[in-house]
């Protein structure tokens, strides 16, 4: 579920066209978040999150950012219960809304968030004096830029192509083949870089029957690959590089040293089954 403030006209061309591509998985619904019946009519109720979006292009910041503010306000005050993730401008504008009767932000990823755009730009900036060019490794994860062709390539700098090389690669969150249960995650490391040329970060485990996620970053030998409870975040060129690691079928020996490096396997990177 998505509100735009900013959408006061009709679609134009190029979102028409997005729409009509995804129409078996979004519908556009023109109306106003303050009015029951158009809340009844998107479905509020039965959504999994609420999702409310700022105007980056906006001369006043303060007004938009008290429009989102009554948007939530709106629609906690008839669905307590409902996930909302809002986005503002400015910093002060997340004082207030602590004071929304029914908001709840936590830690976990089933409360409230309040997304301030110039406290992550800030956030990055600070990054960046620790580490330099994390802004630019951060941004890349999400963002998708345009290469140039082969023929320009040529004539760019070496380090210039390795650059746009890396901006291929993406976050992707898949889950794991049952060929991969009990094995230590700093083996599967090796294993998925070894064969596709992945790499894995982080691993996601659900619990309470999928209600609630952790997040862990790079655990090492301490866990264990379970498939029915984990899932890989793995850094990849394109998803279906990704899913390799959860339609793996492993025929074959494999053999890892105490510091869970691959010594010896008895499958090739072109080898082992694939399920479809």
């Amino acid at each position: 579920m998505l509100f735009c403030n900013s959408c006061r006209i009709d679609p134009d061309i190029s979102l028409t066209a997005l729409l009509q591509r995804e129409s078996t998985t979004m519908k556009f619904l023109k109306g106003s978040v303050t009015l029951p019946e158009d809340l009844e009519r998107a479905k509020v109720r039965t959504a999994e999150a609420v999702i409310i979006l700022s105007d980056k292009c906006s001369q006043t910041p303060v007004e938009d950012d008290w429009k989102n503010l009554m948007c939530v306000v709106s629609i906690k005050n008839l669905y307590p219960n409902i996930r909302i993730i809002c986005e503002l401008m400015l910093i002060e504008s997340k004082v207030w809304m602590s004071n929304i009767p029914g908001w709840k932000e936590h830690e976990s990823d089933q409360f409230d968030r309040a997304v301030c755009l110039t406290q992550m730009k800030l956030g990055l900036l600070a990054l960046n004096c620790v580490s330099n060019g994390i802004s630019t490794l951060l941004c890349n994860f999400i963002m998708r830029d345009s290469v140039p062709t082969a023929a320009v390539r040529k004539t760019l700098p070496r380090w210039i192509n390795e650059y746009f090389q890396g901006t291929k690669y993406k976050l992707y969150t898949v889950k794991l083949s049952h060929a991969f249960d009990g094995m230590v995650f700093q083996q599967l490391v090796g294993f998925a870089m070894e064969f596709w040329g992945l790499l894995l970060l982080a691993v996601q485990v659900y619990t309470n029957n999928d209600k609630k996620t952790q997040m862990i970053i790079n655990p090492g030998v301490r866990v264990r690959i379970n498939t029915h409870r984990m899932r890989a975040v793995v850094l990849a060129k394109n998803l279906i590089e990704a899913q390799r690691l959860r339609t793996f079928s492993i025929d074959g020996q494999i053999m890892f040293d105490n510091y869970g490096q691959l010594i010896f396997s008895s499958l090739s990177r072109n080898q082992g089954k694939y399920i479809t």
